[in-house]
């Protein structure tokens, strides 16, 4: 056996017993009988292929070391009773080789992954898809595939339709289950429910369960949001609420449903025999958009303001030029939302901020259709964020 040349794979073992291998990395003694490496192989390619995708970008390596003699074997590998052996050889050493063999001349680390190990993978990806808001065809563009098999050679990605037919609603399934049961254990159930509709003018209609487990924990889960392209009438409403409810056995474990202040979701919630308790922000809104009306006029300026700077790419490049000259961040202006009295706050505190800049940018441009501001009208801004900041 001493007149074998010694493979590169016993630099991942310990020889024992001059007849056995003992892997580096998890200590399990591999029988290598007559020098015979086969056995030593098949363990690092089914146990250890992290090493072997290592090594395989290591090939580049400058050139090996070895002995003079021409008799090393497994009696020259370092061992547990022989441990100088590398130092030995190391003495007599001349330049052999321009290469040094790799791991993956001997072991395919291009092998199929194991299928506990795929589906790890593929519940994975789905995760990033739903939560990231990621399309299904993620995985057919090239440079996503690329990426995944150099991460992982032997995964194989699913197709847009297994997404779509099958890994989807695999996981809906198992998720649905799991909120099953964390309902089942709920002692008292407050549901919120809202409405809005899409750019696409299509309508959808939300309900949201909250709770408090057993370990005095606040939980929350969405149990519908679905197109709803009836008529939104009371009766319309209370059905849909009736059917998600019994769909996710809570019916009688409602205690309170939380909704903003329309007549007709009021209306709905008490023909069902709930409880209703109107939304405060929603409230609050009111009560503010009705506070803003007595200042409706400097509002309608700046929003107009607002839009031109958003319409005009021109305008906004010599409005964040002016920034710029002036020493200001490069900050764009904010729109208000009607439905959200916040937002005005927001679009009032950041055209005051840049009130120079703006002031600068519309003197140059000599915009007439747009109705300048006026000292009147910044004070107005400056006291309205103001009180609203409060």
């Amino acid at each position: 056996m001493s007149s074998r040349k010694r493979s590169d794979i016993w630099n991942h073992f310990i020889v024992v017993d001059n007849s056995k291998g003992k892997c580096c990395y998890c200590a399990q003694v591999i029988s290598a009988r007559s020098g015979s490496t086969s056995n030593l192989s098949r363990h690092l390619k089914a146990k250890h292929v992290a090493v072997v995708a290592h090594n395989a970008t290591t090939r580049d390596r400058p050139p090996p070391i070895a002995s003079t003699s021409t008799g090393t074997g497994m009696n020259d590998a370092p061992s547990e009773n022989n441990p100088s052996a590398s130092e030995k050889s190391d003495k007599g050493a001349t330049l052999v080789s321009t290469r040094q063999t790799a791991i993956s001349d001997f072991v395919d680390f291009h092998r199929p992954i194991a299928a506990n190990k795929s589906k790890q993978y593929d519940k994975q990806l789905i995760k990033m898809i739903v939560k990231e808001y990621q399309p299904f065809r993620i995985v057919e563009d090239t440079e996503f595939r690329k990426f995944v098999n150099l991460l992982c050679p032997g995964y194989n990605l699913p197709s847009r339709k297994m997404i779509s037919s099958s890994l989807i609603p695999e996981l809906f399934n198992v998720t649905k289950l799991q909120v099953e049961n964390r309902l089942r254990d709920a002692v008292a159930i407050c549901i919120t429910t809202d409405g809005w509709t899409s750019v696409n003018n299509e309508s959808f209609l939300a309900v949201t369960a909250h709770w408090i487990s057993a370990e005095s924990e606040l939980c929350a889960n969405l149990l519908e949001c679905a197109s709803f392209n009836q008529r939104h009438t009371a009766k319309h409403l209370s059905t849909f609420l009736t059917d998600t409810f019994k769909k996710w056995n809570i019916e009688n474990k409602v205690v309170v449903v939380v909704s903003d202040n329309a007549t007709n979701i009021t209306a709905a919630i008490r023909n069902g025999g709930w409880r209703h308790l109107g939304c405060f922000a929603h409230a609050v809104n009111l009560v503010v958009q009705t506070a803003l009306q007595k200042i409706l006029p400097t509002i309608e300026k700046v929003k107009r303001i607002v839009e031109f700077f958003k319409r005009s790419s021109h305008a906004l490049a010599k409005f964040h030029q002016i920034q710029e000259q002036m020493g200001l961040p490069q900050l764009k202006l904010k729109q208000d939302v009607v439905t959200r009295w916040n937002s005005t706050y927001d679009m009032l505190t950041r055209i005051f901020k840049m009130k120079d800049a703006v002031v600068s940018t519309l003197a140059i441009l000599s915009h007439e259709q747009l109705n300048i501001l006026t000292p009147t009208d910044w004070t107005i801004v400056e006291k309205s964020y103001s009180i609203l900041m409060k």
